[in-house]
């Protein structure tokens, strides 16, 4: 019986853990989606963004992600670092990752461009597992628990990781559609000493269509209100996520939107085609760019109190200076 409940543990923490996190504001800032989007438009920015999820559920989990990217134009590319970091309050599980990404601008002809990208990363998963106390540590008759234990289940508080990931970005100043490929040397994330638990490649196809209202009712709007058609495809071992949605850009400034989040491949035990419905909003003031989404969950798993997202990012380059490469709200 001793073994049960270490192997329970470790089991359930490398199945729970071993997919993505998934932001649902990836459609205010592309750049969480594809690493292409660095130097987009040529220019340098810096965001973050916070998540928390199912605080309803006593399992709320949040997530951090911070980024920086900028534009060489000497090299015609773009260099960029993002850091996420994941924490879960029903116990001591954290996960962190840093990244540095390198994206080769080529002009394909005068409206497209191709953006491919390669990204490194160093991660870390680490469990509190000091907290676990195996049967050999109890002393019945002194009533005492030992320190140590010889339990052959040997468990480690944390592991590195190299990650290596691609992504690919073909766009115009209107649209783009990407893939990113996370995981290619498929990292060893296991957290008993010999054990081996991989991550699983973790495949992303996203795209925006701009449709310009002026070119559709011309008298009622002008060239700077548009409506954005989004879809995001997400596959990582047996899950599997379709995003289907739009968003509403008025005056280049205000911006709300709308996602479906579906299973059309039933690949979890929710019940649900669609899992839960994503409203974001964001505002642009000068050079800053404010972001906030909802999600509400409409799964079979019952309240969990929903998905808050605050997002805040600071362009270095005011919209007069930026040339028309990508634009994007």
């Amino acid at each position: 019986m001793k073994y049960i409940l270490p192997l329970l543990l470790v089991f359930t923490i490398s199945n729970s853990y071993a997919q993505d996190p998934i932001l649902s504001q990836s459609f205010v800032h592309p750049i969480v989606l594809n690493s292409g989007f660095n130097g987009a438009s040529h220019n340098t920015s810096a965001g973050i963004i916070h998540r928390s999820q199912w605080y309803d559920l006593n399992f709320n989990i949040n997530t951090q992600y911070a980024y920086f990217s900028t534009y060489i134009s000497a090299l015609n590319s773009g260099f960029g670092v993002n850091i996420i970091k994941q924490t879960e309050n029903k116990n001591n599980y954290n996960f962190t990752q840093a990244n540095l990404n390198y994206t080769l601008i080529l002009r394909l002809s005068d409206s497209w461009y191709f953006r491919p990208s390669v990204i490194v990363g160093f991660g870390m998963k680490d469990y509190g597992f000091k907290n676990i106390l195996f049967e050999d540590q109890i002393n019945l008759y002194s009533q005492q628990i030992n320190s140590k234990s010889i339990d052959p289940v040997t468990l480690k508080e944390n592991q590195l990781f190299l990650d290596v990931s691609a992504s690919l970005l073909f766009n115009n100043r209107n649209s783009w559609i990407g893939l990113t490929l996370k995981h290619l040397n498929k990292p060893n994330i296991s957290l008993t000493e010999y054990g081996t638990s991989t991550l699983d490649l973790f495949l992303s196809l996203h795209g925006e269509f701009k449709l310009p209202l002026d070119s559709v009712l011309p008298y009622y709007f002008t060239e700077n209100n548009s409506i954005y058609f989004l879809s995001h495809f997400i596959k990582q071992g047996e899950f599997s996520r379709y995003d289907l949605g739009f968003k509403y850009v008025f005056d280049d400034t205000y911006a709300i939107g709308i996602l479906a989040e579906t299973d059309p491949l039933h690949s979890t035990d929710t019940g649900s085609t669609i899992n839960s419905i994503d409203l974001f909003t964001g505002l642009k003031w000068e050079a800053f760019k404010f972001g906030f989404s909802y999600d509400f969950n409409i799964s079979n798993i019952g309240y969990t109190g929903g998905v808050y997202e605050f997002s805040l990012s600071y362009d270095f380059f005011t919209r007069s200076q930026r040339p028309a490469c990508i634009v994007y709200f």
